[in-house]
């Protein structure tokens, strides 16, 4: 935990809005490694993939800055799954599937969609092998990119609002643009708020969905 919070902090330095120039600022953290504050061509600033809220809040002995997400991407997505309250079920599903070192290889870069705890107590697996446990886990991964939810819409866009995408597991997962905020899974398996902030992680990021997706060879 002190290491998660030595990460917000930059180091030697009270950096203000003044100082951050167009695109990409670098600055080392206390933590020991390096975090990238960007800004954007319309002016927005954030930090880590996290949105400045508040910005040049005066201290004594430093300038604050209030972001709508806690700063992980130093850690794994594993690591990413199991700070996170919401996702402490897929977390812990993950360990027992035997698939935690591989969330956890830094070589692994992959986007994520995250059910929440609520999917799965909504869902009932008791009737599938630990294999098929594993085949609906990795279901839910796309394997060697980082789609955020701004790339998401960017493909739905060039694809009349829907598209199929290869997941890990080997089957393609369907995803519908359903609104201006809202994307579908599978024709309704689970949803997508595009109004949840993206979490990343160091190798990788998470989108955090309502429903629990399987492989149509599964059911």
């Amino acid at each position: 935990l002190g290491s998660v919070l030595d990460y917000h902090v930059v180091q030697g330095n009270a950096v203000t809005s003044n100082d951050l120039s167009a695109g990409e600022n670098t600055y080392p953290t206390v933590q020991g490694d390096e975090i990238t504050v960007t800004v954007a061509d319309d002016g927005t600033v954030s930090v880590e993939g996290a949105q400045v809220t508040a910005a040049d809040i005066e201290a004594g002995n430093a300038a604050i800055h209030l972001v709508d997400d806690v700063l992980l991407t130093n850690r794994t997505l594993a690591e990413r799954l199991q700070t996170t309250t919401a996702t402490q079920e897929l977390y812990n599903a993950v360990t027992n599937a035997d698939l935690g070192s591989a969330f956890n290889n830094q070589d692994n870069t992959w986007t994520t969609f995250a059910p929440n705890n609520e999917a799965f107590e909504n869902a009932d697996l008791s009737g599938f092998s630990d294999n098929e446990i594993q085949e609906i886990l990795r279901y839910h991964v796309l394997p060697d990119q980082v789609t955020d939810s701004g790339d998401l819409l960017d493909l739905l866009a060039r694809s009349d609002g829907q598209v199929s995408v290869g997941t890990l597991q080997g089957e393609e997962v369907t995803i519908t643009q359903q609104d201006s905020t809202t994307i579908v899974f599978n024709g309704g398996e689970a949803t997508l708020n595009l109004n949840r902030v993206d979490q990343r992680a160091g190798n990788g990021i998470i989108h955090q969905i309502d429903g629990l997706l399987i492989p149509p060879s599964i059911t």
